[in-house]
């Protein structure tokens, strides 16, 4: 199909482009290329370089030394801490923070987001564990390339560190070079590992390492992975370097709208000739967007999450093969496909009907925390809560204040525990949710209502 072969051939101009900036803005741009030829293409033209669509408007990268507290670009949420003295590297399509002298985490990263979402779930990124003292910040600009780096200089005892954050047009990721100097008289053997904080569910894939933020509800998640590059093989764990050496070595650094997008963005990076996209749709019946959906997909048999957007539409980038697929959503059923993805993008549309509830009254006082633990029975799966719903040890565990609750549950006949944080003895119940209805729990029983 043309359409799917000019965005493929955009992407391989450069595997760190955005799939959802490409596709959604290059189909109108088709339509009217067809159907309207030279005249309508024209006009195209003119609204695209307003949006600033990648092939016509590039927005090349900038660094700069935070001095006020009002940047309109920044990252944001709880786990957004730039301030003034902080440096700034960003594009068209990420924004970074690098903590300035004096700072705790000085030269690291301690915000990373893409620009159209501007969510900030990560606390700390420092390319070394390493304690280091900070000298100097600066920043180069190359305006003919558009090309932006934040230069760090640090030393640790005897080595002299460089840290090299470098962005450019495009890039839907940061590429961070690391160089060491031995100016000491014995040979120094170090670690080449990361620190990285505030975030969650760490695994590796295809040599990726992923992250997932705390919170799903942000729709952030985060991939790196070792580049090599001139002069900068991907090392080991370790590397041992001669006295008056220098050895360097560079990861690239990606954030997503869910960890399946970052681990898809690095992907492109890494093996652009073997990387196609998927895309799918999480609605109810009336063709809303379904709060809190969930989208998992089985990678060499670990599970990736991806976040559908506020319109219920997931768009990500995947290396070529088969993969299995769950959807959740609080209340609804769990929903299973296979996705083959070979160079064209595999379409998932998931629709569900009405949500299930539990919902319960004790007879306890006002404001007493409740844990609540739902079991499922026979062929029933325990169910998972959502991240809203729970604490961090157990999916199917609900942290919640009494006496009356109402948690979303799919379908199914659950054993439901309850306890108090003051000792009494545990509240024990069979429940029966039935699809799109409400199990109504007490003490005088269980019932079903619409």
């Amino acid at each position: 199909m043309m359409i799917i072969r000019i965005v493929k051939s955009i992407y391989k101009q450069d595997p760190a482009l955005s799939v959802q900036s490409v596709v959604r803005r290059s189909l109108p741009l088709f339509h009217f290329f067809f159907t309207y030829s030279i005249s309508a293409l024209i006009i195209a033209y003119s609204i695209i370089t307003m949006t600033e669509f990648p092939v016509f408007a590039v927005e090349s990268a900038t660094a700069f030394a935070i001095r006020s507290s009002e940047w309109e670009d920044a990252p944001q949420g709880l786990a957004a801490e730039w301030s003034t003295g902080d440096w700034a590297l960003r594009n068209g399509d990420i924004a970074l923070v690098i903590a300035g002298e004096g700072q705790p985490h000085a030269g690291c990263i301690i915000d990373l987001a893409m620009s159209r979402s501007r969510h900030d779930e990560l606390v700390l990124f420092a390319p070394l564990m390493l304690d280091v003292t900070v000298e100097t910040i600066g920043v180069e600009i190359d305006p003919n390339g558009g090309v932006a780096r934040v230069i760090v200089n640090s030393h640790s005892n005897d080595l002299r560190i460089m840290y090299r954050y470098e962005l450019r047009p495009r890039w839907r990721g940061v590429l961070i070079t690391t160089s060491v100097e031995n100016r000491g008289v014995q040979p120094a053997s170090i670690p080449t590992g990361e620190i990285v904080a505030g975030v969650t569910d760490p695994k590796v894939l295809r040599d990726v390492h992923i992250v997932d933020s705390v919170d799903p509800a942000m729709r952030t998640g985060y991939a790196y992975a070792w580049i090599a590059q001139p002069g900068a093989p991907v090392p080991g764990e370790r590397v041992s370097i001669e006295p008056e050496a220098t050895v360097s070595f560079a990861r690239f650094l990606a954030p997503g709208d869910s960890p399946a997008y970052a681990f898809g963005i690095v992907n492109r990076v890494l093996r652009p000739e073997e990387v196609g996209g998927m895309t799918g749709e999480a609605l109810d019946g009336n063709s809303k967007p379904v709060d809190g959906a969930t989208i998992r997909i089985q990678v060499d048999g670990q599970w990736l999450n991806a976040y559908p957007d506020a319109d219920g539409y997931v768009m990500l980038p995947m290396p070529n093969g088969a993969f299995d697929i769950k959807a959740y959503a609080p209340g609804r059923p769990q929903e299973r496909d296979t996705a083959v993805v070979k160079y064209d993008e595999y379409i998932m549309n998931v629709v569900w009907d009405e949500p299930s509830y539990i919902q319960c009254a004790l007879d306890e006082p006002q404001g007493e925390p409740l844990i609540v633990r739902l079991e499922g029975l026979g062929s029933t799966r325990d169910p998972n809560l959502g991240k809203a719903f729970r604490d961090i040890d157990w999916t199917n565990e609900a942290c919640l204040t009494g006496p009356e609750f109402t948690i979303p549950c799919p379908p199914g006949r659950y054993r439901m525990t309850i306890r108090t944080a003051n000792g009494a003895p545990e509240w024990v119940r069979e429940v029966l949710v039935e699809e799109g209805m409400t199990a109504i729990v007490n003490e005088k029983g269980i019932e079903s209502d619409r």
